[in-house]
């Protein structure tokens, strides 16, 4: 591998607050989902049965963003914990060179 790689821990970190910033809003829209809920008698006697399906419908699309959500919060822990491992082998590298003077 030729040339360099310059990694600034501060920008990760930074990156990892708006990824939290995202998931807190996909915490948020599964929160607005588990709350609202389609009345059984919301389409009448004929259409009972779409209320039902609606909110099948519903669960799902409400599972698959808590699973977003999380995913994304953990990312952001990640990237977190790579920042702090640039930190750790940046000091660790400094130490060495300070003592090989």
């Amino acid at each position: 591998m030729s040339g360099q790689v310059h990694v600034n821990s501060a920008d990760l970190v930074s990156h990892a607050g708006h990824l939290d910033g995202i998931g807190d809003g996909l915490d948020q829209a599964r929160q607005a989902g588990a709350v609202v809920r389609t009345d059984s008698g919301a389409y009448g006697q004929l259409c009972q049965i779409v209320p039902a399906l609606l909110n099948i419908l519903q669960t799902q699309v409400i599972d698959g963003i808590s699973t977003a959500a999380t995913s994304v919060h953990d990312t952001a822990e990640q990237v977190r914990a790579v920042a702090a491992d640039y930190d750790t082998s940046d000091g660790n590298a400094a130490d060495r060179l300070r003592n090989t003077r």
